[in-house]
């Protein structure tokens, strides 16, 4: 009898078809790489004859230093070069800079030109050439992808995009899959143009990010997931706000940025946003009794209106550790943190547009043990009041005055609001400046006393402003004079060489503080 198939030749045949799916995966789904540092690194590659030339790369920079990332020569001398700082065409006399003020220790660097250049070398983190201003970079190049054809403005992106999206370094063009679809849209997206990233599922370019943060300075959210199919995505970026949670009180206690998601054929997939509570730039994030909430804004517009915000109370937050498990992909939507005690309340106010006219106050409860009693009182006189255990309400026909709202639940929990309705637009009730100092919110320095001579100093502001720090004995010897720039939020790290006291003089403005500091 005449066996169908050999089972000895089964497993062979299916590495086989394996490893030729796994050799048509290209960066980006661009076929057809000349090389390709994942698959195969090299210190140089001979050009073949071809329309053109490209190359994407990341490299790690050094801003004390020029490197060479690629140069192409022709034997002799290079003729195209490009540096961490610039890219020159060495034979036709012509040079274009790179701006690098706000990049980060991550870059990515392209390069594509339809010019043929078949036949020559392509020298990967050196020229050979000794006269040029740059050192050799040998180990900073992270991954490269060279063409010998000009890409298109289309494949290009495609390339660049699955380079950044796999470092979290951010551009400024929307990002592509595979297949040519746009992830992230730049244009729309453009108020979130800060430290994009994402977690991805891409089989064509061998892409499967399932954890994902921003290579560049300031990041703070990490977004991860258990499982992604092919196809799946979702990134984020920022709006570079402060790091920090100020009290409006209005709207209650809310961090300065904001985050926005775009995620592609996510539905029903869960992921777990995380961060680092140290990295917020305060010097007390939490008052007695508040939580870490995740807020998210499922229309997309970072209104966190009543009726689209949704919360998500920390599953865990201790030591440095803020951590939200379970939270469900929306295909758009806009995210920051609040903190908040276990019953808190968001209003939206409908301001009357000229005067005589009336306003709507809409708010959602968040918390507590229904049912709610919710008491409206204008310039300390009742107004109104709903009670019941439906946590959304309305209050219409609001004259022109100062709110004050307050929520108590069933176990005699409270929560205020205080706000204006107003025909000038303005729902906050802007706090007079706090004393002397104005701006100054906190000013702390720990330890104090200090036994090695080490002493932190923190300061937070309101707003930003430039702070000078002075340190000198009792008898008025100088220590160590620092100047810093205009910022909201500071922490350096101070030195008493002796046993002793010492002044530390703050100057903010136009206020002064001094600090007696010790070292036993």
């Amino acid at each position: 009898m005449t066996k169908l198939y050999d089972k000895r030749l089964y497993i062979p045949l299916a590495a086989v078809l394996v490893a030729m799916q796994a050799a048509a995966q290209t960066p980006g789904g661009v076929p057809s790489p000349l090389a390709w540092s994942a698959t195969n690194r090299a210190d140089s590659i001979k050009i073949d004859g071809g329309s053109g030339f490209t190359f994407v790369g990341i490299s790690k920079a050094d801003k004390n230093r020029e490197r060479t990332i690629w140069s192409m020569t022709d034997g002799t001398a290079s003729e195209l070069v490009q540096t961490t700082s610039r890219t020159a065409d060495l034979k036709g006399g012509s040079f274009m800079n790179c701006n690098t003020d706000s990049a980060g220790q991550m870059r990515l660097y392209s390069y594509s030109a339809s010019r043929n250049v078949g036949g020559k070398t392509l020298l990967l983190g050196k020229s050979s050439s000794g006269k040029l201003p740059s050192d050799d970079m040998t180990d900073a190049l992270v991954e490269y992808a060279v063409y010998n054809r000009s890409l298109s403005n289309r494949e290009r992106a495609q390339v660049e995009s699955f380079m950044a999206l796999k470092h979290g370094i951010t551009l400024k063009s929307s990002y592509y899959d595979s297949h040519g679809r746009v992830i992230w849209n730049a244009y729309k997206n453009k108020k979130y143009r800060n430290r994009i990233s994402g977690i991805a599922a891409d089989s064509a370019s061998a892409q499967h990010i399932q954890s994902a943060m921003s290579a560049e300075d300031g990041a703070f959210v990490r977004i991860s997931t258990d499982k992604i199919s092919d196809g799946q995505s979702l990134l984020f970026g920022d709006d570079g706000g402060n790091l920090s949670l100020a009290r409006s009180s209005a709207f209650g206690k809310w961090m300065g940025r904001r985050w926005k998601a775009a995620s592609a054929s996510m539905a029903e997939t869960e992921v777990k946003l995380t961060a680092n509570a140290s990295d917020i730039r305060q010097i007390a994030p939490l008052a007695e009794g508040e939580s870490y909430y995740l807020a998210i804004d499922t229309t997309g517009t970072g209104t966190f209106s009543p009726e689209a915000v949704i919360y998500r109370k920390a599953d865990f937050s201790g030591g440095d550790t803020i951590a939200f498990c379970g939270v469900k992909a929306y295909g758009n939507s806009v995210f920051t943190l609040r903190a908040e005690k276990d019953l808190f309340t968001t209003i939206d106010v409908e301001q009357p547009s000229r005067q005589g006219e009336t306003g709507t106050l809409s708010l959602l409860v968040t918390g507590g043990l229904p049912p709610f009693s919710m008491k409206l009182e204008k310039d300390d006189k009742p107004t109104a009041q709903k009670n019941g255990s439906e946590p959304r309400a309305r209050f219409e026909n609001l004259a022109e005055g100062r709110y004050t709202l307050t929520t108590t639940d069933r176990t005699g929990n409270t929560a205020v609001n205080e706000f204006r309705i107003s025909s000038d637009g303005i729902t906050e009730i802007l706090p007079e400046l706090a004393g002397e100092g104005g701006i100054v919110r906190n000013i702390v320095a720990s330890p104090n006393p200090t036994t090695d001579g080490n002493v932190g100093v923190q300061i937070e502001l309101s707003s930003p402003s430039a702070v000078s720090l002075s340190l000198c004995t009792t008898k008025g010897a100088a220590v160590s004079t620092l100047s810093l720039g205009a910022d909201t939020y500071f922490s350096r790290q101070l030195f008493l060489p002796e046993r002793g006291h010492y002044l530390l003089n703050i100057k903010i403005g136009d206020y002064t503080k001094t600090v007696k500091l010790i070292r036993k």
